[in-house]
């Protein structure tokens, strides 16, 4: 029976030294995700004639139709990763602490320079065009929520790493960092898509006999 005992003794003595060192990754706090939502200035361009325009903006199926301007822009969704590390021996935990953000969308009208300022065929061109800045705005008001409620599902999904060898932390973190740029890749093919498809509602042949039959000038110059 003494022997027993000092056997468990001598035991117990060699596993608290190993638990002192262990680490274990839990979340500490939710991570943020904080969102720069902006829509620039709309930007007016002049230098380009339809045959311009049809020449780039043009259907190869529809090619006896004339591009008289184009409405839309661009948008951008760049963000940035901050994270914790807690490191205990050679091991070390990896948490996202914040997602900085910013998305922004940069109206654009051009209007053939074919057109007189001020003309009627311009101001009818210019009325169309205005229409898709309109739907350009607020898709990017309503994407701009969305954006922020999917980065923060995404934000927990990627929130605790661990444990991870502490040399390996640096990977981790680039790793973490090229998912979330693929991730924004995605979001940006799919909103482009259905902002290209409530943009396409505008475009009707009713809309076009309408600005075709507004003005004398606009057919002078197709």
């Amino acid at each position: 029976m003494p022997i027993t005992r000092l056997m468990l003794l001598s035991l117990t003595l060699l596993v608290f030294p190993l638990q002192a060192f262990a680490i274990e990754c839990l979340p500490e706090e939710a991570p943020v995700v904080k969102l720069r939502s902006a829509i620039a200035d709309t930007k007016f361009v002049r230098s380009n004639s339809i045959r311009d325009l049809t020449k780039v903006h043009g259907s190869p199926q529809q090619k006896s139709k004339k591009v008289l301007g184009t409405g839309g822009g661009a948008m951008s969704i760049k963000a940035n990763l901050r994270f914790r590390t807690a490191t205990q021996g050679r091991k070390s935990c990896v948490s996202l602490k914040e997602i900085k953000a910013e998305y922004v969308s940069y109206p654009e009208i051009h209007i053939a320079s074919n057109f007189r300022k001020g003309s009627c065929a311009y101001n009818a061109v210019l009325e169309h065009e205005e229409k898709h800045i309109a739907i350009l705005k607020e898709f990017h008001n309503e994407y701009s929520q969305k954006l922020k409620a999917d980065m923060e599902n995404l934000a927990m999904q990627i929130n605790v790493t661990g444990p991870v060898a502490a040399k390996d932390v640096q990977k981790v973190q680039d790793e973490a960092s090229a998912d979330l740029y693929r991730w924004i890749d995605s979001f940006t093919r799919q909103a482009s898509l259905i902002l290209e498809q409530r943009q396409a509602k505008i475009d009707t042949e009713e809309e076009y006999k309408k600005m075709s039959s507004l003005c004398k000038d606009m057919g002078r110059s197709l």
